[in-house]
C-alpha cells in the first residue's frame, strides 16, 4: 500500500534459483516501473529493456541498457534501470507501451514482443500486442507491427467497462512449428 487511501504501490523484483522452490531475492528494481526485462545478449552481456514512467518516460517509453554479468546486474541494479537511455524509437505522443518478453535471434538482435496502448476521448484504453526487433549494438529498430485486436478473439467479459479493447500479451510460444500469442483479454 502506498502513502494515499487507494494507492498500490509496485516494483519489479528479480530472483534467481533453478526452480520456484529454490528463488532467492537478488535485487529490486525502482517503485513504481514494471516491465523491466533481461536477455543473454550474443556476447554473453545482459541486456536489460526498462520502462520509464514520469519526467522520464511519461505514460511509459522503453529504455535499454547493456551490463557486464548477472553479477553486476545484481549489485547496481537501480543504477542502471534509472540511467538507462530510451530507445531511439519511441512510442507518439498520447501512446504508451512496454516489453513484455525479450527472445535473442540467431544474428544476435533480439525478437520484442511488447504491447502499445492509448486512452481515447472517453477515457477507454486501448491495448495491442506488438512486435519489433531491436540491434543492441547499433540500436536499430525494425517496427514489425500489431499482432492481433481484441476483435480477433471471442466475445467475453470486461474487468471495466473502460477496458473492453485490451489484449494485453505475456509473449509467444513456438509448438509443432506453429508461434501462439499468449495474452489476456479485457484486462
Amino acid at each position: 500500500p502506498g502513502e494515499s487511501d487507494g494507492e498500490i504501490l509496485y516494483r519489479s523484483v528479480f530472483c534467481l534459483g533453478i526452480g520456484p522452490n529454490t528463488l532467492e531475492q537478488k535485487t529490486e528494481g525502482p517503485w513504481g516501473m514494471k516491465g523491466i526485462r533481461l536477455v543473454k545478449l550474443i556476447d554473453g552481456r545482459i541486456g536489460v529493456y526498462t520502462r520509464p514512467q514520469g519526467e522520464k518516460g511519461g505514460r511509459g517509453q522503453i529504455g535499454f541498457t547493456i551490463v557486464d554479468s548477472l553479477d553486476d546486474f545484481f549489485n547496481n541494479a537501480q543504477k542502471y534501470i534509472e540511467d538507462a537511455p530510451l530507445l531511439n524509437s519511441r512510442f507518439p505522443e498520447g501512446e504508451w507501451g512496454g516489453v513484455n518478453q525479450v527472445m535473442l535471434l540467431p544474428d544476435g538482435r533480439n525478437l520484442i514482443i511488447g504491447h502499445r496502448a492509448y486512452m481515447d476521448e472517453s477515457n477507454n484504453r486501448h491495448y495491442y500486442p506488438w512486435a519489433f526487433i531491436h540491434d543492441p549494438f547499433t540500436e536499430e529498430v525494425d517496427d514489425l507491427g500489431i499482432l492481433a485486436e481484441r476483435s480477433d478473439f471471442p466475445p467475453g467479459p470486461a474487468k471495466a467497462s473502460d477496458l473492453k479493447d485490451v489484449v494485453y500479451p505475456a509473449g509467444i510460444v513456438k509448438r509443432d512449428d506453429r508461434w501462439y500469442l499468449i495474452a489476456g483479454l479485457s484486462d
